[in-house]
């Protein structure tokens, strides 16, 4: 098997400390001690999602505008300090194929790109698609998760590392072993009996078009299936975005078809890696209503848990926009949708929620917003933070300054809190429908 070792471009700061809304107590230059990895910082800064600043990439460590459409897709608190993983793309609509990548930052301001192996991170070439999806701490000190294209089959795939420099590569599943087309696992999480990933196959025996998948594995090198029960009468088909641990269990949730069969409805998984996952019932006032409901992160904090995602009105026209939506629970297993609040999660405009982090102080999300759907000319992604104390009242947080606006398009995708506080990974235009990646921190 081969490895990867980092070295090589640095990235520096591009600004100081952007306000972003108010409450801000101070602000920690990359000289400080900064937060220690519980949320609080050292002194009385304090990691509330408040104040941002921006990074620069001078020398393209996440792509340049001319050459590469880069996705930072996540990103944790381990290896030097903080390690984001993502999918290169060569040429300008990645026409060449994509790999996937990974960067490390030992404060969260200074960053630069394990070097690329094409037997480790995957071969550039045309219809060759690779890319990491999700990364947490565990096994031997960080495991990766994403999939490959191989012709017209996704081969799900693992990447394990020490330090996060050095990197083997793991073939977790193809799926054309048992007649599925298509296999991409999008989150992971570390549990007390080890790793659970979680995602989508597509093409399988099952008479559905696509069917959630789960995972688990010791050490991230042996995986083993997870059995996923459906609720009885329910649709089986699904997609699963995201997992935690909570309370010594597995909680992992995503989106299903309705109960008419017609729409999407968010949905629930709760139980073990080894007996397996049953879907949590479905209540139409929690998981349904108007649009789309969509989990897409979950953390472990205010009541117990904390689920954001949206509420996605594609082909509906009542209502024609999907704000941003918050789920809580106690246990996993019951739940609750916070009341909607246009002022915090959207009217009028579009609004995502993918990710969600917990610190000593409250709960910070981050995601996107779509203002300008009446008006597709000014029509644009503007990146979101949203904060609360305690997971039931949420502020969005104003972007005075634009930092998360200025550059154009804009997507946060995750975030994460480590020794020099909160890092938020993502995306920023590049024009003509490109992206180059990107990485916002605080304070």
């Amino acid at each position: 098997m081969r490895r990867a070792r980092g070295s090589g471009v640095r990235v520096v700061v591009w600004s100081t400390c952007a306000l972003v809304g108010a409450g801000v107590i101070g602000c920690v230059g990359s000289d400080d001690a900064g937060p220690d990895p519980s949320g609080v910082a050292v002194g009385d800064v304090v990691v509330d999602g408040a104040s941002w600043t921006r990074i620069e990439d001078p020398d393209g460590v996440f792509g340049t505008r001319d050459e590469a459409n880069v996705h930072l897709s996540d990103v944790v608190a381990g290896g030097p300090g903080y390690v984001a993983v993502g999918a290169f793309g060569q040429g300008r609509h990645s026409d060449e194929g994509t790999v996937a990548a990974v960067w490390t930052s030992v404060d969260g301001a200074t960053w630069e790109r394990v070097p690329h192996d094409d037997e480790v991170f995957g071969a550039f070439g045309v219809d060759r698609f690779a890319g990491a999806s999700a990364v947490t701490a565990g096994g031997p000190g960080l495991v990766a998760v994403g999939s490959e294209a191989r012709g017209e089959a996704g081969v799900a795939l693992a990447w394990v590392s020490a330090d996060g420099l050095d990197w083997t590569r793991v073939e977790l599943d193809d799926p054309r072993d048992r007649g599925a087309t298509d296999l991409g696992l999008h989150a992971i999480a570390a549990t007390d009996d080890g790793l659970v990933a979680v995602g989508i196959e597509r093409g399988g025996p099952a008479d559905v078009p696509e069917s959630p998948a789960a995972w688990r594995s010791a050490d991230g090198t042996d995986w083993t299936p997870i059995t996923l029960t459906p609720q009885e009468d329910a649709a089986a088909w699904g997609y699963l975005s995201t997992v935690t641990a909570h309370d010594g269990e597995v909680v992992a949730a995503g989106a299903t078809d309705g109960p008419d069969g017609q729409r999407w409805i968010a949905t629930v998984w709760h139980g073990s890696g080894a007996d397996g996952l049953a879907r949590v019932r479905h209540d139409d006032e929690v998981f349904g209503g108007p649009g789309m409901p969509w989990i897409h992160g979950l953390a472990t904090g205010g009541p117990g848990l904390v689920a954001v995602g949206t509420t996605d009105a594609h082909h509906r026209d009542d209502p024609p926009w999907s704000p941003a939506a918050v789920w809580t629970s106690d246990d996993g297993v019951a739940w609750e949708r916070v009341a909607h609040d246009d002022e915090v999660f959207g009217v009028d405009d579009d609004a995502t929620m993918y990710d969600v982090v917990a610190t000593e102080w409250g709960l910070i999300a981050v995601g996107e917003r779509v203002p300008g759907r009446d008006d597709p000319a000014q029509l644009r992604f503007v990146g979101t933070v949203w904060t609360s104390p305690d997971g039931l009242t949420w502020t969005r947080m104003a972007d005075e300054g634009g930092t998360f606006s200025v550059a154009g398009h804009t997507s946060l995708t995750a975030i994460t809190s480590g020794p020099n506080g909160l890092v938020v990974v993502g995306a920023v235009g590049a024009g003509d429908g490109t992206t180059i990646g990107a990485v916002w921190t605080s304070p």
